[in-house]
């Protein structure tokens, strides 16, 4: 049996985020979605080392002054060990460093997203 994933999804189209969240969920993983950086970063402040998931999906464009790519940097810096995901539709080879997998926007194959993130946080530990 899998291990059920702890997954923080910051996505700001509603709709994407609750559709990627859905399939998720579907496959037995808890989803924490939020829609605005703001609220991920409050609830950091908040929760602090309580903050608990195994894998972040970030949208590389969050909109107005604080992007996906800030982001991962800023759980990069404070979760090291904790594998990110860039969500995006720009090309792969724009990656930012501090994610170690890409998901390529628009999802077409909901049904190898979970296992296209196992194998992220696989690499990560080795």
């Amino acid at each position: 049996m899998k291990k059920r994933l702890s997954i923080l999804l910051v996505e700001d189209s509603k709709i994407s985020g609750e559709n990627l969240k859905e399939i998720l969920e579907r496959r037995g993983n808890i989803v924490f979605l939020y829609h605005t950086n703001e609220s991920v970063t409050q609830d950091l402040k908040d929760l602090g080392e309580g903050f608990i998931y195994d894998v972040a999906i970030i949208d590389r464009h969050l909109g107005r002054n604080y992007e996906g790519d800030d982001l991962m940097k800023d759980l990069k810096k404070r979760f090291p060990k904790r594998p990110i995901v860039c969500y995006s539709g720009l090309p792969i080879n724009t990656k930012p460093k501090e994610a170690e997998g890409y998901l390529k926007k628009p999802i077409i194959r909901y049904d190898s997203v979970e296992e296209t993130i196992r194998e992220i946080i696989q690499r990560s530990k080795s």
